[in-house]
């Protein structure tokens, strides 16, 4: 009965006691019971429905508000705190999104980052007052910063995810915490925190473990208010296999360089990620199950240096600094700004200029209204042995897209070899892998009509070498019905990146012996930001790039014919009989010079050679080694041993 009267009184007004007195019944459960039985003899008012359905959210926002003040009683209870979105749709990231705010919030200290399915930054603050100040930079921030794309930052209280401590275990934890400050030290230490005496005592061990995300909050919440200036943490041996919580520590204490994460059970060593924002310089992370993963030391020291490249001090051992990860980690902290976009790179002119008379032809016949008859033409820009593959794919970030022409794009999946969906044509791949020019030419004619924007091209070198020339070509296209519109408005555009690797030949001929074509339908949005980012790259002004290419070594003729109306005729492109060439050695652009000056016994500086030996080659990690080591860490002569030997190399050398 006393229920049916207390929702009658729901619809009446209320008196400044009544609205008020939510407030204090999160403090005490036994007031919540005494305030609503309290003049309940009083007689209802007629609820004024129409009134109470103009009125947003009518009187669940009310259920929903006492709701979240009677949560009451040991474990089931729960504090109110507020949910921040920042709506990034994907752009910038948890750690793009914490670095901004905290340079414009004083005090920011928030809880939990998570990626929502749409990729929104999600966090918790602790009070509304950060939640207001927070609030208030909704459609100020920018991403990429200074662009016009602003930020959209909403909030709501919630419950807390964690559960509320009662008084007497928080009064502990704080006598806990102030017995483990050094002071002489400046550190604090929390090593086997459940494990404290006071604690076992008390008989609290098993509340008081820091696996609990309330006990952490709490820690985190002491540390802000009485030790934010320490320079050194030990979490050892507390079981922490996630750092989610704990990635507060680096707001509440920013100036810790010494860590000690050893003993627990983290599974992998991205979990470093979470304290990045930290300058660690010592660093103790023995006894954690992601070391096993590390055949030896030096591969786990490279690894330890991609989150903390500071760090000369590791498990005991002292280890050496990487300065070129320590510049990268410098320019982030700065927000350094990427270097601006250059409308392509090409190390001569005259390479350039031959290059791009060869795509001008090529693209006019591919884009031949009868691609069925014209691209035929096409044998005689490939190698007798040539590859060619395509693949389609809708990038992640722009999953509603328009396809455009739905029976082109039909014709882009059935041949699509596409390695995310390896499993589909695993079994029948050389269905999809076009050998020899006769068969390229065929495949190219079955694909559909295109129209290219030329003026939305962008060609970069990626290799040169004296017998192989790598480069890429991307811009804008449509196909299939869209090529017949008159109207440019109307069309569905795709964004292509092609990748072709060309050897010269004598008297200025050109093969392409690899052809690899990426297609990834985009929207409108994406194509202006493309269409932008062109233009800013012909309105920059253009770094000086090198010009100390020898063209004769590549066998290509220094004064290009101009393009004829025949295709590739001028060029001289039809396939030739491969000649025996000399062996080159791979010549990377950071490799380290061919008279070593460096230490080759240095981990950190076999651990770069490896890396670059892997990217360069196309092995994988252990046969880069294996070639390094057999090669007594000469660079220079691993790679003209990798050149001379490659055709006898196993499959299994380049699975990565």
């Amino acid at each position: 009965m006393a229920y049916i009267e207390r929702r009658k009184n729901e619809g009446r007004r209320r008196d400044v006691k009544e609205r008020t007195m939510n407030k204090f019944a999160a403090l005490d459960e036994d007031i919540t019971s005494r305030y609503d039985y309290e003049d309940e003899e009083e007689k209802a008012l007629p609820i004024n429905r129409a009134a109470s359905r103009i009125t947003r959210g009518g009187g669940i926002s009310l259920v929903r508000n006492r709701q979240l003040a009677r949560q009451t009683g040991g474990t089931n209870r729960r504090d109110n705190i507020y949910q921040v979105t920042v709506r990034t749709q994907g752009r910038g990231g948890i750690a793009f999104v914490a670095q901004a705010l905290a340079e414009h919030v004083s005090g920011f200290m928030p809880f939990n980052f998570n990626l929502d399915n749409q990729k929104n930054v999600t966090f918790f603050v602790l009070t509304e007052e950060e939640c207001d100040s927070i609030k208030m930079l909704s459609r100020r921030l920018s991403y990429p910063p200074g662009s016009s794309q602003k930020l959209v930052i909403y909030a709501k209280q919630t419950p807390a995810p964690w559960e509320a401590l009662v008084m007497n275990i928080k009064q502990n934890i704080r006598k806990v915490v102030d017995s483990r400050h050094n002071k002489a030290a400046n550190s604090l230490d929390l090593s086997e925190f459940q494990h404290d005496k006071l604690f076992v005592q008390n008989d609290l061990g098993n509340l008081c473990s820091l696996t609990r995300n309330a006990v952490m909050v709490e820690v985190i919440k002491i540390i802000n208010d009485k030790y934010p200036d320490i320079t050194g943490i030990s979490l050892k041996n507390n079981r922490l296999n996630l750092l989610d919580t704990a990635m507060t520590l680096t707001f509440a204490a920013p100036q810790v360089v010494e860590l000690d994460l050893s003993d627990n059970q983290l599974k992998s060593i991205t979990q470093l990620e979470k304290f990045r924002q930290w300058g660690i310089e010592r660093l103790h992370l023995e006894n954690n199950p992601f070391t096993a993963d590390y055949a030896d030391g030096s591969s786990y020291t490279s690894a330890v240096h991609d989150y903390f490249p500071r760090v000369s001090y590791l498990d005991g051992t002292v280890v050496h600094c990487n300065p070129y990860k320590i510049n990268a980690d410098l320019q982030r902290r700065a927000g350094v700004p990427y270097p601006p976009v250059q409308p392509g790179y090409a190390p001569d002119a005259t390479l350039k200029l031959m290059v791009e008379q060869f795509l001008v032809q090529f693209f006019e016949i591919y884009d031949d209204p009868v691609p069925s008859r014209s691209r035929q033409n096409l044998i005689n820009a490939y190698e007798e042995t040539a590859t060619f593959t395509h693949c389609i794919q809708i990038v992640p970030d722009s999953r509603m897209v328009p396809k455009g022409d739905e029976e082109a794009f039909r014709q882009y999946i059935r041949s699509s070899h596409n390695i995310l969906h390896e499993s589909k044509w695993e079994k029948y791949r050389e269905k999809l892998m076009s050998v020899g020019a006769m068969e390229i030419a065929v495949a190219l004619s079955r694909l559909p009509i295109t129209q290219h924007v030329k003026d939305s091209f962008v060609l970069d070198f990626v290799m040169i070498t004296n017998n192989l020339v790598v480069f890429t070509i991307r811009g804008i296209f449509c196909d299939g019905e869209d090529v017949t519109k008159a109207n440019s408005a109307e069309k569905c555009y795709k964004f292509f990146n092609r990748t072709m690797a060309v050897v010269p030949k004598a008297e200025g001929k050109i093969a392409i012996v690899n052809d690899q074509l990426t297609i990834s339908p985009i929207n409108s949005e994406r194509l202006e930001r493309y269409q932008r980012l062109i233009k800013k790259a012909l309105e920059a002004p253009s770094d000086p790039q090198p010009n100390n290419l020898d063209l004769n070594s590549l066998s290509v003729n220094n004064n290009p014919q101009q393009p004829g109306p025949s295709g590739l005729q001028n060029l001289k492109m039809e396939p030739v009989q491969p000649t025996p060439v000399q062996p080159t050695p791979v010549q990377p652009q950071q490799a380290p010079p061919s008279t070593p000056n460096y230490d080759v016994n240095d981990p950190n500086i076999r651990e770069q050679m490896i890396v670059t030996f892997c990217q360069q080659s196309g092995m994988n990690r252990e046969w880069s080694q294996k070639c390094l080591e057999d090669m007594k860490w000469n660079y220079e002569e691993a790679g003209q041993a990798f050149t001379q030997a490659r055709a006898n190399i196993p499959p299994e050398a380049f699975q990565q």
